[in-house]
């Protein structure tokens, strides 16, 4: 293929291209990865699996969900789904992290887009090769799902700025409370952008009580994600905080969350052994 034609092909579609050539990516590197070693370089990887192996199985899944209280549930979540369908497969939570982590090089492709185009596309080549977000992209950590909504929710903010409409507030508001719900650090600037919409939609010659609307809309789809894990909180620990009882014992829970998933592995293996 001529490179002229490739060249305008980046121009016409820049967000699939992007996307493309960031899955490509981290795909040829996942198949450099040998064995499942490869995806706990960290230690808190060991904890967020065994959580996930917890919440795979019916009889331990609301034991676990309302005991844990040092991490937020979201990414725990996710990884119970991949584990009941998959059982110890952590290759196969890098291969979906793979996908949503070229999303997330997409959109930040768009979001260099508000700017001009051409920042765009180098923007999102940049990310595709962005030797951080390979690696991350990897593990079993919080940082491929969390980046991917923190920068949904940017790009929402950014549209809203320029346009702002309902919908937009409403996106923006819920893919900051998914990214809350993966990590509470987003919470003090989640808190902060409750006035900025209303600000913003002000600015933009929008009456009060559209500028009222699009806040609320922002600031429920802030709190809908989160709303669940706060109210355990405050029910079963008398807490307001997202993380009611955080952990100072790491390395402690880091040991243990060893054991609980090498404990997985020789379930899942006798079960298989049995078959």
């Amino acid at each position: 293929m001529h490179v002229s034609t490739i060249a305008c092909r980046l121009a016409v579609h820049p967000l699939k291209a992007v996307f493309v050539l960031a899955l490509l990516v981290r795909l040829i590197n996942l198949a450099f990865l040998a064995g499942n070693d490869s995806f706990f370089a960290e230690q808190d990887a060991f904890a967020y699996w065994a959580l996930g192996a917890g919440l795979a199985r019916p009889e331990s899944f609301w034991p676990t969900l309302v005991a844990e209280t040092d991490r937020m549930p979201l990414y725990p979540l996710l990884l119970g789904g991949i584990e009941r369908v998959f059982g110890d497969a952590p290759r196969m939570a890098a291969i979906l992290q793979a996908v949503v982590d070229a999303g997330t090089c997409a959109l930040i492709a768009a979001l260099g887009a508000l700017v001009s185009p051409r920042v765009g596309l180098i923007a999102g080549i940049l990310a595709a090769f962005s030797a951080t977000l390979i690696v991350f992209s990897t593990q079993i950590l919080t940082e491929t799902v969390f980046l991917f909504f923190f920068t949904l929710m940017l790009l929402a903010g950014g549209c809203f700025l320029r346009h702002p409409s309902n919908g937009l507030a409403a996106l923006a508001g819920l893919a900051g409370g998914l990214a809350l719900a993966t990590r509470p650090a987003l919470a003090p600037l989640l808190a902060a952008g409750i006035p900025l919409v209303f600000v913003a939609a002000l600015v933009q010659r929008r009456g009060f009580a559209a500028a009222s609307v699009a806040t609320l809309l922002f600031a429920v789809g802030s709190a809908a994600p989160v709303a669940p894990v706060w109210l355990r909180n405050v029910i079963h620990y008398g807490s307001f905080s997202l993380t009611a009882c955080a952990s100072s014992r790491p390395r402690a829970r880091t040991s243990s969350s060893r054991a609980a998933v090498s404990a997985w592995r020789a379930e899942a293996s006798c079960v298989v052994a049995s078959a």
